[in-house]
């Protein structure tokens, strides 16, 4: 979990080091991305216990990859269609920070205490 939050603001400290217009994207994109990913891994060890039904887990599995397409969507169709921010930037820092709430979350429940 430490591994999470020390990815994330890391991505939130390289915010200046990317061009002007691609900015607002980044930031909206990884932040949007690191929360639903701190939802989802907060969830996970719930699911996961002795007493609650494999369908949980799986139940969690689907609704978090239809919250990230939705979220993606919706991101993307504001990006373009709006103008709210760079729509490619948007995508790339959504990508990333959910491959980074992966990457951090499987250590965590592979270090879990067994229930």
């Amino acid at each position: 979990m430490k591994i999470f939050f020390v990815l994330t603001l890391a991505g939130f400290a390289t915010y200046t080091l990317w061009p002007a217009p691609w900015q607002m994207g980044l930031l909206v994109g990884w932040t949007v991305s690191c929360l639903l990913e701190t939802f989802l891994i907060l969830r996970r060890p719930k699911t996961l216990q002795a007493e609650t039904p494999q369908s949980a887990f799986l139940g969690l599995m689907a609704l978090g990859f239809f919250l990230r397409l939705l979220f993606i969507l919706v991101g993307a169709l504001l990006a373009s269609q709006a103008h709210l921010f760079h729509t490619t930037a948007f995508l790339f820092s959504f990508l990333a920070g959910m491959f980074c709430g992966e990457a951090s979350s499987l250590p965590y429940l592979l270090r879990r205490p067994k229930s």
